[in-house]
């Protein structure tokens, strides 16, 4: 039996989305065992405890670094905000979501930019860089938060 574990909180729709992702496709895997939070799962005590087979995981916060890289399984993240040596990524063309909603904006019309993302994570950047590769303009107001 393969035991995975979803490392998510899923309090958000993109939690949501992902975890009902999972959750199918382990339908057609009888061998998978999935645990994490919500009823759709067997409870998950501690993930820095655990010694299953994978997890996968939305890593946001620099804190869940050491605990997630020190596993001895597959990690796998689903947030691409850090770029961690043993952790693979899954994750949207960041760059290209940038470049699409630039080029919206320009098809609409628009001739003054600005951005608007986190103040960390690797797809933030990303999609500033493809957006402002479409527009043209690499001087713009940018304003970025914590993610918290």
């Amino acid at each position: 039996m393969k035991r995975i574990a979803l490392g998510m909180g899923l309090s958000d729709y993109y939690d949501h989305g992902i975890a009902r992702g999972i959750v199918k496709y382990a339908r057609n895997k009888p061998d998978w065992r999935l645990y994490g939070q919500g009823w759709m799962f067997s409870p998950l005590e501690d993930l820095s405890a655990w010694d299953g087979d994978g997890v996968i995981v939305r890593l946001e916060y620099a804190e869940q670094i050491p605990c997630l890289s020190g596993l001895a399984c597959p990690v796998v993240d689903v947030a691409n905000a850090f770029g961690i040596h043993r952790i693979c990524r899954v994750h949207n063309d960041d760059y290209e979501t940038g470049r699409l909603a630039g080029r919206h904006f320009k098809e609409k019309g628009f001739s003054s930019f600005a951005f608007c993302g986190t103040s960390h994570g690797e797809w933030s950047r990303q999609r500033l860089a493809g957006f402002m590769d479409e527009t043209g303009q690499h001087r713009m107001p940018v304003f970025l938060r914590p993610l918290r």
